[in-house]
């Protein structure tokens, strides 16, 4: 996929990588503006494809298609960025993917029909702002309230993040944000925290939260268990079971029966075959 800004001043502007927007001559687009702050906002690439607009904390805010941003959001083509009396418009182009082998395609047909089926895929996004002295300085609502499930702790404006994350951010520094995110699991969600931005002056904290569509009470629903509910929606993400039993704390063999008890009393035989029953049970989501 290809992706630019179309600036009124300077032009197309490739994206590769992060973009920061700003006042400062090291942004990757100054806006020559003291109405712009500092550090403005910022556009980053996910791993799974597609382009994402987080605000800086800045003072004047940041609005995409006349809606301030409140919380990270992805991008699509033809997208409006205001930035105080500046507009730049995002534009992307998706290119053609080349057939992969038969023999490939054959060995991942099994996986492939289960994320085809799977209903389990909603995402909510949040920011943390930090400063040089590592004190917060913006955080957005949906980060606020995960680091309180997550992490268990309360955060606010020119506090220090808990132990644990503000451990791993630093970490994260020394390793100039090359390494892969910070992954918490609570019951069947999972939270993962990236350092998007790593700069002398501040850093960029970027959560996304993944939770299944279905409830764990909504699969009870099918006669399964709390804990089955859970390994089921693990499943659903691909997980194979040595990293289903690390992430919810139990052994491959305790998967494993877990599993043939699901498999039993939805009356299918593979993974694939639960989640169909669960799409005919609860239809897709949002249809």
């Amino acid at each position: 996929m290809n992706a630019w800004l179309e600036t009124p001043a300077a032009g197309p502007l490739p994206l590769d990588g992060n973009c920061s927007i700003g006042r400062l001559p090291d942004n990757d687009l100054v806006i020559d503006d003291k109405q712009v702050s500092r550090r403005h906002a910022l556009i980053f690439s996910r791993d799974e494809g597609g382009h994402w607009l987080a605000d800086f904390g800045s003072s004047n805010g940041v609005f995409l298609n006349r809606r301030r941003l409140l919380e990270p959001a992805r991008l699509k083509d033809h997208d409006q960025i205001h930035i105080v009396r500046h507009l730049f418009v995002f534009r992307e182009t998706r290119t053609t993917k080349r057939r992969a082998p038969a023999r490939l395609l054959d060995e991942g047909r099994a996986q492939k029909t289960e994320r085809a089926a799977c209903p389990f895929a909603e995402v909510d996004h949040g920011a943390i702002l930090l400063s040089c002295a590592g004190t917060i300085h913006f955080v957005s609502d949906n980060a606020r309230r995960w680091v309180a499930d997550y992490f268990q702790a309360e955060v606010q404006r020119a506090a220090q993040l808990p132990a644990k994350l503000r451990q791993w951010v630093r970490k994260q520094s020394r390793a100039g944000a090359a390494g892969g995110p910070l992954l918490v699991a609570r019951g069947a969600a999972r939270l993962a925290v990236r350092l998007a931005e790593s700069r002398a002056d501040q850093q960029l904290l970027l959560f996304t939260e993944e939770r299944p569509a279905f409830s764990t009470e909504s699969l009870m629903q099918l006669g399964l268990t709390p804990r089955e509910s859970e390994v089921l929606h693990w499943v659903a993400e691909g997980k194979i079971n040595s990293e289903i039993g690390t992430i919810l704390g139990m052994s491959v063999r305790t998967v494993e029966k877990h599993l043939h008890s699901i498999f039993a009393q939805l009356d299918v035989k593979n993974r694939a075959a639960a989640l169909m029953r669960v799409m005919e049970r609860f239809g897709r989501p949002g249809a």
